[in-house]
């Protein structure tokens, strides 16, 4: 039995026969394929499609890979294969796996939780919760390196993946001085930031152009919707209450749905305001060039206190560090590649090379600018400017 499924509904044991559309950058098996894994999720939906054709009779039980850090055996070396280099160093290897794991994991289980509540059902805290642990274990085995793989976002689930990216971040940022439950109750009030998103039309909410001003009237009720769907459970926290309702606040009253001026905005508003402004000006997307992560705190940091509390925002910027995961970068080898992974010196991160400007050589080499004297990053650039495939990972 065949059947067309939207793209966020693609799960562990789907056996998919047709994409909807031709993919070059990222060629899936001809002829059908079983997803076994979260990674093939996670690269379906950065892919840009909308929907697949699955075969219901094909379904299988799948259970997910386990792959943690340090904790695998180890295979005895078999002098008979081919000695034949990686890739990828193994260790960054395996945290790539689990960032990918995660981010389809967690983007799953928020497509989850807001069709339940676009079913008229009550909000279930446990589902926003399973999210929250997936993006609260993945930024403890690796830290940035999920907000690495949430930056490329398709239009037909941003709102999915905008969700885990803005939680990831809030995550990310909190572990610098919060208890573990304080962490995963923030993590939780990120993910339910914008669920009031989910009655607002498909046609103004997936729209690629500029808002018409009666439609950014109607997207920015949002956060009225969100009021009305989480006080109906008395379990939400205010910390998790602010982080939905505030995150579109601003110092100088003017943000919405009912401004608040700065004294009476809350510490984690103001952190959620700063943390989704960033997490959409990085974005990429596939019908719109993001500035990269660099170019965007330092154009939030000019827009001064009317936007964002400074205090909050410059400890935001220590945090990302000098070179975000995310960025793109130059080397003076010649080299174009991605930020994958900070260092203790935070001027040599882990980079995922993509090209080789002066040879024209595509690449897929990670290099660990701590482990070499000859290299360093010269400047950040735009992959766009060489005809670079915007997806980190």
């Amino acid at each position: 039995m065949l059947k067309e499924i939207p793209i966020c509904d693609v799960k562990l044991g789907s056996y998919i026969i047709k994409l909807d559309q031709e993919l070059w950058s990222r060629p899936f098996p001809i002829g059908g394929f079983l997803v076994d894994d979260y990674t093939t999720i996670y690269h379906l939906h950065n892919c840009g499609l909308r929907q697949v054709t699955v075969d219901v009779s094909k379904t299988s039980r799948v259970k997910p890979k386990k792959w943690s850090i340090g904790s695998e055996k180890r295979e005895e070396p078999d002098n008979k294969k081919p000695k034949v280099a990686p890739v990828f160093a193994d260790d960054i290897g395996k945290r790539v796996y689990l960032a990918e794991t995660h981010y389809a994991k967690a983007v799953s289980e928020v497509a989850k939780l807001m069709r339940h509540v676009g079913e008229g059902k009550k909000l279930k805290i446990d589902m926003a919760t399973r999210a929250a642990e997936v993006i609260v274990r993945s930024n403890e085995a690796s830290p940035h390196m999920l907000n690495a793989t949430t930056r490329v976002k398709t239009r037909e689930i941003y709102t999915y993946q905008h969700t885990v990216g803005v939680t990831s971040l809030l995550t990310s940022f909190a572990m610098q001085d919060k208890s573990s439950d304080e962490i995963l109750e923030i993590a939780i009030g990120g993910i339910l930031h914008d669920i009031g998103k989910v009655p607002i039309p498909d046609e103004v909410l997936h729209k690629t152009e500029r808002l018409t001003d009666e439609e950014f009237k109607l997207m920015k009720q949002h956060v009225r919707h969100s009021r009305e769907i989480l006080y109906e459970d008395s379990k939400l926290t205010k910390i998790q209450a602010d982080i939905a309702l505030q995150h579109h606040m601003r110092p100088d009253g003017k943000g919405y749905d009912s401004g608040l001026s700065a004294e009476k905005i809350s510490e984690i508003g103001a952190t959620a305001a700063i943390i989704d402004v960033y997490d959409a000006l990085s974005t990429r997307r596939v019908y719109k060039e993001a500035w990269e992560p660099t170019h965007a705190l330092k154009n939030m940091l000019k827009w001064g206190e009317a936007q964002f509390n400074i205090p909050i925002l410059t400890r935001f910027i220590k945090h990302m560090g000098i070179y975000p995961s995310g960025t793109c970068v130059l080397l003076e080898s010649g080299r174009i590649g991605y930020v994958l992974m900070q260092n203790k010196d935070l001027l040599k991160p882990i980079v995922r090379l993509k090209l080789d400007t002066r040879t024209r050589r595509l690449m897929a080499e990670d290099l660990d600018l701590t482990a070499v004297k000859d290299d360093r990053i010269e400047r950040v650039v735009s992959p766009f400017e060489y005809s670079l495939d915007e997806r980190i990972i």
